[in-house]
This record gives structure tokens, sequence and C-alpha cells, in this order.
């Protein structure tokens, strides 16, 4: 069903999921002074076509059992209005997303984000990378300019046993102490 907020055969939320989430966070950020002060734009998403999404869990259970989980529907969509930054761009986005294969193009969150807030949002997320990696990718060059807002999404199921060697490995990146 397209109207549920996850998949009843992976872990992954689908994209309606995703744009509730992405609702709730705009909702968070409209409170922050750093966020009214943006300038927004006008950033549409279009439903294009349904396609046959096939979850993490699919190859698994194929090799364990011999068959693979049926797939299910996923929504695609396509965003327009705004200008977009990239990584590599000379400008310091306002809104940066660090995050996990939660935040993949497939899923629309970083989309759903610059629907919900009207201000762009640069997305760096790593597929199996963990709750680390993204955070990791943005703050490795210390001569990069900070956005004025982080967003990072990890799925809560993650949170419990923290690494807490890796966050004081991480922790002198922010400060630019590496």
């Amino acid at each position: 069903n397209p109207d549920t907020l996850d998949f009843k055969l992976d872990m992954h939320w689908t994209p309606q999921g995703a744009r509730q989430v992405a609702r709730a966070v705009a909702a968070s950020l409209s409170n922050l002074s750093e966020f009214q002060a943006m300038s927004k734009n006008t950033f549409t998403l279009t439903e294009t076509i349904m396609t046959d999404y096939t979850g993490t869990y699919s190859g698994q259970v194929a090799e364990l059992c011999g068959t693979p989980l049926p797939t299910e529907l996923m929504q695609r969509y396509e965003l327009s209005g705004g200008a977009s930054v990239g990584l590599l761009d000379s400008a310091t986005p306002d809104i940066v997303l660090l995050g996990t294969s939660f935040s993949n193009a497939q899923f629309s969150f970083d989309s759903f984000l610059k629907e919900s807030t009207g201000v762009d949002v640069l997305p760096i997320s790593i597929n199996g990378g963990s709750r680390w990696y993204s955070f990791e990718q943005l703050f490795l060059d210390s001569n990069t300019p900070l956005p004025k807002i982080i967003l990072w999404e990890f799925p809560a199921k993650t949170v419990e046993g923290w690494e807490t060697t890796y966050l004081r490995r991480v922790t002198p990146m922010i400060y630019g102490a590496c």
C-alpha cells in the first residue's frame, strides 16, 4: 500500500513516511531564529511513477530460503523549483542533511525537506554507512565552511549502544581539532 509509512518487508520508510518526518522537522525548524532568517524558495514535488521496491532483506531471504521476498510498490517523485547546491559547490548551503540509506534519493527525504521548509538542503547520505559516515564526510575537511543548520538522520533503532570511542573521535572534527 503506497500510503503506509514503512515498508512491510524492509526496514526503510516509504517516501510517504519520509514526507511525514520532513513535515515534522520543518515544523521544529520554524521555531529557530537561524531558520527564520533564511531565504525561502518554492519547491514542488510531483508524483511520477509507481515502481517495484525490493527491500534490503530480499537478498538475504533469497540466499537463505531460495526465494526472494515479493516486491512492494513505491511512489517516485520529481522535485522542481529553487536552486540546488552540491557538495563540491563553492556556496555553503544553509542546511545540510547527514543521513543513512533512509536519506537516499529513492525515498525523497531531502526533496520533502526542501518542499516543507522552502530552503535548499544538501543531502549527504551513505548507503551502509551507519549513522557516522555522512557525519564524517562533512567534517573531514576542516576548511569546509559549516552550514547554519545540520540535520542528522539515523534510525532510532540504532541509538542504543552508541559507540563512545567513535564519539570521542568525531567530536574534535566539529571543533576543528583533528
